[in-house]
């Protein structure tokens, strides 16, 4: 058997093996295995395996909530290569929140076990990102504020999934609320329009996915648009196919 170390770095887990003999304390690493640190329901994990022996391995992976095997999956990497293992999406369904998830690997070479390892996985319910866009950040009243939301999944696809918008007010009172909306490729547009006299200050906009809520800001205020002046100096007089130049200036 062959011992076995676990780093984590930046939400991976850098896992290594290393013989170990009396006359030398520490080796060469053997093996490595990169892994993901969070896991999400419906998202396929990922393992980046590399073999440092000769030697082909059969590596075996579980992730394993309580005392259930959720996903499991077993591969053949040859020696001095590297490789990706693959695990099934965790179901969005039937995920429980109460017991830890552990990314059980095992190492073998013939039937012989090589090394093992049992880590802890942080399990983050998240499953899709939501951006909020508005057509600007500051409005006065009585001017429409024109929404919309883009859902994506972690690997860059749309999102289709029912989107539900609540706009709140500077005192957090709930002023507009749209349900179980559809959208088309994970966008949704919305409009709200101001009345005359709204609470002055910062607005909230929210959208929820699955439960999970994104917010955006926006402020209703009495603003006056800065006014400018452009001059362009240039010769009284020029003629056809001359090169015009000229100096602009503002205030």
């Amino acid at each position: 058997m062959e011992w076995f170390h676990v780093i984590g770095l930046c939400g991976i887990l850098i896992i290594y093996s290393e013989a170990k003999k009396p006359s030398s304390p520490r080796q060469s690493p053997s093996y490595l295995i990169l892994a993901p640190r969070v896991l999400r329901p419906g998202v396929p994990t990922s393992l980046s395996v590399t073999v440092l022996t000769q030697s082909p391995v059969r590596v075996t992976t579980e992730i394993v909530n309580g005392d259930t095997s959720v996903v499991s999956a077993e591969s053949i990497f040859q020696g001095g290569s590297t490789g990706l293992q693959v695990l099934p999406p965790i179901p969005e369904s039937g995920t429980h929140y109460s017991s830890p998830y552990k990314l059980v690997v095992k190492g073998y070479v013939s039937d012989s076990l090589v090394f093992t390892n049992t880590s802890f996985l942080h399990f983050n319910p998240k499953n899709s990102s939501t951006f909020i866009q508005t057509d600007k950040s500051v409005y006065r009243p009585g001017q429409a504020v024109k929404i919309r939301t883009v859902s994506i999944l972690p690997d860059g696809k749309p999102c289709k999934k029912k989107v539900d918008i609540v706009i709140k007010d500077p005192r957090r009172n709930m002023i507009r609320r749209w349900l179980t909306l559809d959208g088309f490729l994970g966008v949704v547009s919305r409009e709200f329009q101001l009345s005359e006299n709204p609470p002055l200050g910062v607005w909230t906009i929210e959208a929820s996915v699955d439960e999970v809520v994104s917010e955006k800001k926006f402020t209703v205020d009495y603003y006056v648009l800065p006014r400018f002046e452009v001059l362009f100096k240039a010769p009284t007089v020029f003629y056809y196919e001359d090169n015009v130049t000229g100096t602009v200036l503002t205030q």
